[in-house]
């Protein structure tokens, strides 16, 4: 290999890092922006464009590495973002027919690649069939198509620029403006997502009686196409059979955008939830189905003016090894946010025979919500 082709080629790496931070930035501006989209491959999908097939596959794999610290379930998706970036590029060196088929597989293999993460984690290959039309699935598509859109029109931008700006001696002061510009908005993007997704994490109050976890809900909402935040609390005897604590239930699922308050759709935010843990605990048929819904009141809620729903679902219980069936009672309390442009779906739950003697603590927790 000349020199000359070696300095090239240690170049085009120190750009494979530098584009894969544009996956990370892409990511976290649609949250920020609550788009329904992920955009997580511009950066592969880039590098696949200007410089070729193996570092279009290399920037899929650090752009998942550097993903795994925004959002853990990337760890999953790495070699998937790998293979996307070999696809792409390969189709884009091929040019003309190729390259359409390309853009398509590689569209196609977007979606079924984060369908085989979703069905791994919760363990429903059986469906993964009506995954593929699901509202998410179509979503996904969409999402691959808009990736390569975006990073098409960089992609032309940079080479429009490329040849303006080398006539006229200011092609490295341009590039080094663009890095550092880089180099500034991904971390500050990412920490503002972040932020703005566990901006209640911690001043939910804590309680010696009661675990509190804060987790982001975007994969158990795949399906829905929906991405936001569970805050939510268990009791220490959640899990044994008999007490007051059984199955008991309380928190606040943090969506971004707007979800229209009605029974329907906030319903399915808890049944893919309920139906994930409990798959996550080795229930081996899980089922969520509401039994009835009631007492649908406006009221105004900490400020907000919300809607209060009382109902039932019929579900299993998480504690093996039967994992009996139950009905669990509880309450809605729905609104949304107009200036953080977020929909509150509180809930609070116990089973059929402890819910109203636990009524009022559930109640003394919703209570403590940092909201307003």
């Amino acid at each position: 290999m000349s020199l000359r082709k070696l300095v090239v080629e240690r170049a085009k790496l120190h750009y494979v890092v530098l584009l894969a931070l544009l996956s990370l930035l892409t990511r976290s501006l649609s949250d920020l922006a609550h788009m329904p989209f992920y955009l997580d491959v511009t950066g592969t999908f880039l590098a696949s464009m200007l410089l070729g097939p193996y570092h279009g596959a290399l920037a899929g794999l650090i752009s998942g590495i550097i993903l795994m610290a925004y959002y853990q379930v990337y760890m999953l998706m790495v070699p998937f973002l790998a293979i996307l970036g070999l696809i792409l590029g390969f189709s884009c060196r091929k040019g003309g027919l190729m390259l359409l088929i390309g853009t398509f597989i590689t569209v196609l293999l977007y979606q079924l690649s984060w369908l085989t993460v979703y069905t791994s984690v919760f363990g429903v290959w059986a469906y993964f069939g009506s995954y593929l039309t699901s509202q998410g699935g179509y979503g996904l598509l969409a999402d691959g198509l808009t990736s390569i859109f975006i990073a098409s029109v960089l992609a032309e931008g940079i080479r429009l620029a490329q040849g303006k700006l080398k006539g006229m001696g200011y092609m490295k002061l341009a590039s080094l403006l663009a890095i550092l510009a880089l180099l500034l908005a991904t971390p500050t993007t990412a920490i503002l997502a972040i932020g703005a997704e566990e901006e209640f994490k911690a001043s939910f109050p804590r309680d010696p009686n009661y675990v509190f976890v804060c987790t982001r809900m975007d994969l158990v909402w795949l399906p829905m196409r929906r991405k936001g935040t569970n805050y939510y609390y268990y009791p220490l005897d959640r899990f044994e059979k008999g007490s007051p604590g059984y199955q008991v239930w309380v928190g606040m699922y943090w969506v971004q955008g707007y979800v229209p308050l009605t029974v329907e759709t906030v319903a399915m935010f808890a049944i893919w939830d309920q139906n994930a843990w409990l798959r996550l605990h080795g229930c081996p048929a899980p089922y969520t189905t509401i039994a009835i819904v009631e007492n649908i009141t406006d009221i105004v809620f900490k400020g907000y003016h919300a809607k209060l729903m009382y109902g039932s679902l019929y579900t299993r219980s998480d504690v093996g090894p039967d994992y009996e069936h139950l009905r669990l009672d509880g309450f809605f309390i729905v609104f949304y946010d107009a200036k953080r442009d977020r929909t509150g779906i509180i809930y609070a739950c116990a089973t059929e025979e402890n819910f109203n003697t636990y009524l009022s603590e559930l109640w003394r927790l919703v209570g403590q919500f940092p909201l307003g």
